[in-house]
């Protein structure tokens, strides 16, 4: 097949060898999206909700606990922790406060003692519960073993990271040095003029 194109309309070779290139690197992203999608499924395996499903619910069926007595939490968060492991289940602060009997928000306030009297042996379980979540959260990351969006979000959530920026002011007004008397005095001396300038 010929190029039936009018001369002035082909491309010169520099733009085909251009126009081949930005060609394969688009196809090299696309492999390169593509093996990260499959790598990542976003679809559950046949039996693997049902298989979460009954986990969560024996969870659900544990017998209650005093969350008043630490020892108690304590010994509840450890089995949740040794479930999680027997189950091949990712511990999650969900999950945690499942296993003690109430909700993540809950479990919040009687760690951070906001509307809470919880002992303080209660609220130090429940935080060490929740730093051994998070340090499998950083070691899951660190190793490429959880998305890095999910990680970021369940560790702003559950954890208390953030996206932070610092800002720095420095002052650049003349007056910034003066002191409220000084500014005062050169204000009924007539020394500031309206434009900012001290004369």
């Amino acid at each position: 097949m010929t190029d039936e194109r009018p001369d002035n309309d082909r491309e010169s070779p520099q733009e085909e060898k251009r126009n081949g290139q930005i060609a394969e690197a688009v196809q090299k992203s696309r492999r390169s999206n593509q093996a990260q999608t499959e790598a990542m499924p976003s679809r559950c395996r046949p039996g693997e909700v049902s298989r979460i499903m009954m986990q969560m619910l024996a969870i659900a069926h544990w017998p209650e606990i005093d969350t008043d007595n630490a020892q108690q939490v304590s010994e509840r968060i450890h089995k949740y922790h040794c479930f999680c492991a027997e189950q091949d289940l990712k511990p999650s602060v969900v999950g945690m406060a499942l296993a003690i009997g109430t909700d993540r928000i809950t479990m919040w306030k009687w760690e951070h003692g906001i509307e809470s009297s919880k002992p303080q042996d209660v609220r130090n379980a429940i935080r060490k519960g929740r730093e051994i979540n998070e340090m499998m959260m950083v070691h899951l990351l660190q190793n490429g073993r959880v998305s890095p969006a999910t990680a970021i979000f369940l560790l702003k959530n559950d954890h208390g990271y953030k996206d932070q920026q610092d800002v720095v002011i420095s002052p650049t007004s003349p007056y910034d040095s003066a002191s409220q008397e000084e500014l005062a005095q050169r204000y009924l001396d007539g020394t500031v003029q309206t434009d900012g300038s001290v004369e």
